[in-house]
C-alpha cells in the first residue's frame, strides 16, 4: 500500500522527469518553519504537483528533506520544454544546477560547489555520457540512448539497478532493469 509513496523515478501526465541518484552526502535542512520528508517523498511530490522544472524546484524551497531512510541523493528533473536541472541539498539549502545545453548529464558525484566544464571530470561514466551526447548535439534515438546507459552501466558492489528514458513529449518510459539491456520494460 505504501508503494505510491515510494516513487525512485518518475514521469508525470504533463511531462515532467524525476530521477535520483545516490551521492556521497545530502544535507536537506533542518528549518523548524518547514515541513521535513524523506528523500523519496519529495519525487512523489513533485510529480504530482509540478508540470515543469521551474515549479519542481519552488516547491523544494518549502521543505526539508531527509535522507535518513536510505542513501544520500540528488536528482535530475526534466520537463517537456527541454528545460531541465540538477538539485542537491547541501549546507541544508537547495542548489540547482540549471541545463545550458540540449541535455544535462548527471552520474553519482556532487557537482556543487564546482559544477563540472563538459566531460572533464574524474568520473569517467559522466565523460563518456557527456562526449556522447555533445557529438550527438543532444539528440540520439531511444535505442542509442539506452545502449549508452548500457555502456556507463556498473557491476560490481554499487552496481547500476534500473536505467531509464523518457520521452517527455509521448509519456513513455523505458527500463531495464539489473542491467538486462536485452529485456526493456515500456510504459505510457
Amino acid at each position: 500500500l505504501q508503494a505510491p509513496f515510494l516513487p525512485f523515478d518518475g514521469l508525470n501526465e504533463r511531462g515532467l522527469a524525476v530521477t535520483m541518484m545516490a551521492v556521497p552526502h545530502s544535507e536537506g535542512g533542518r528549518d523548524p518553519n518547514k515541513v521535513t520528508i524523506d528523500s523519496l517523498a519529495i519525487i512523489r511530490l513533485m510529480l504530482d504537483y509540478a508540470g515543469s522544472v521551474d515549479g519542481a524546484i519552488h516547491l523544494l524551497g518549502d521543505y526539508n528533506v531527509t535522507f535518513g531512510g536510505g542513501p544520500p541523493v540528488h536528482y535530475l528533473v526534466a520537463d517537456r520544454t527541454g528545460d531541465s536541472a540538477v538539485i542537491e541539498f547541501l549546507d541544508g539549502e537547495v542548489r540547482v544546477l540549471r541545463g545550458d545545453t540540449r541535455f544535462q548529464v548527471s552520474t553519482n558525484f556532487l557537482l556543487f560547489p564546482d559544477p563540472p566544464q563538459h566531460s572533464r571530470t574524474a568520473c569517467w561514466r559522466y565523460n563518456r555520457l557527456s562526449d556522447t551526447l555533445s557529438q550527438a548535439g543532444g539528440e540520439i534515438s531511444p535505442e542509442k540512448g539506452m545502449d549508452l546507459l548500457r555502456s556507463v552501466s556498473q557491476a560490481g558492489e554499487h552496481p547500476t539497478i534500473w536505467s531509464c528514458l523518457y520521452d517527455l513529449n509521448d509519456l513513455e518510459v523505458r527500463i531495464a532493469m539489473g542491467r538486462n539491456y536485452g529485456r526493456l520494460h515500456r510504459l505510457s
